[in-house]
């Protein structure tokens, strides 16, 4: 048995796993893929010079996560990973620079996902009032 995960080469980011029974099976060529040996979940690894590598957590600082919903109050997170995208409710934003700050005109909860790959997704949850 051959267990074998494919990883884009230029980013390291997992594509697939594969799980082969024939005795002796070759791995599969696939252009812009390279491949290591094992099962490695894209969710907490990525590969960097073909080693598996634990994805690190992405650890922003938040000022608050409870906002008036004035237009004017401000959450404010920095130590973002350069570059990331932002995802709050639908709307993306890309960060260059760290930081993020955001104002809410109407109340409700909103779910913020942070992605910034190899880093693995950050969640908050900010309640405008």
């Amino acid at each position: 048995m051959i267990e074998i995960t494919y990883y884009n080469i230029n980013s390291g980011e997992i594509e697939h796993s594969k799980i082969s029974n024939y005795p002796g099976a070759a791995p599969e060529v696939i252009e812009g893929l390279g491949y290591v040996e094992g099962i490695w979940d894209p969710s907490k690894y990525y590969i960097n010079e073909s080693l598996p590598i634990e994805r690190p957590n992405i650890d922003p600082s938040i000022s608050k996560t409870e906002v008036l919903a004035d237009g004017i109050d401000e959450v404010v997170i920095t130590n973002l990973p350069v570059p990331a995208t932002i995802n709050v409710k639908g709307q993306i934003a890309d960060v260059d620079d760290g930081e993020l700050v955001l104002t809410f005109e109407t109340p409700g909860k909103y779910r913020l996902t942070v992605e910034a790959f190899p880093h693995k997704p950050w969640e908050v949850t900010i309640h405008a009032t």
